[in-house]
């Protein structure tokens, strides 16, 4: 329980939650000063189709051919809006997180 001069938050996951793997991000200034961020991942293409050939002998799939887009893609995965405080927090916060991977042993990372 709370003392008098605490406040307890509680954490709640809204139904589409989700955990993204980043591997890059875009965005701007919107028009009311926010700084709108864009993550995405990039990956390779999935193909649409692939055919086989059936290696009786070996007991495997051979592929044939497939249909792919050539490239690759880069997936966008949401977005968040925030204004410059918050980034400064986010800031401080990242710069701590480098900080402690940073100082833990070697053999652990």
């Amino acid at each position: 329980m709370a003392q008098a001069n605490e406040i307890t938050t509680h954490f709640i996951k809204t139904e589409d939650y989700k955990t993204s793997f980043v591997t890059g991000v875009f965005g701007g200034l919107t028009q009311q000063g926010l700084i709108h961020l864009n993550h995405f991942v990039d990956r390779p293409v999935v193909p649409k189709s692939v055919n086989y050939t059936i290696s009786k002998e070996k007991n495997t799939l051979e592929e044939v051919s497939r249909e792919a887009k050539d490239g690759t893609v880069r997936e966008v995965n949401g977005a968040i809006l925030f204004d410059t405080n918050m980034a400064k927090q986010l800031i401080v916060w990242l710069q701590g997180k480098i900080d402690e991977f940073e100082a833990l042993p070697k053999q652990k990372i």
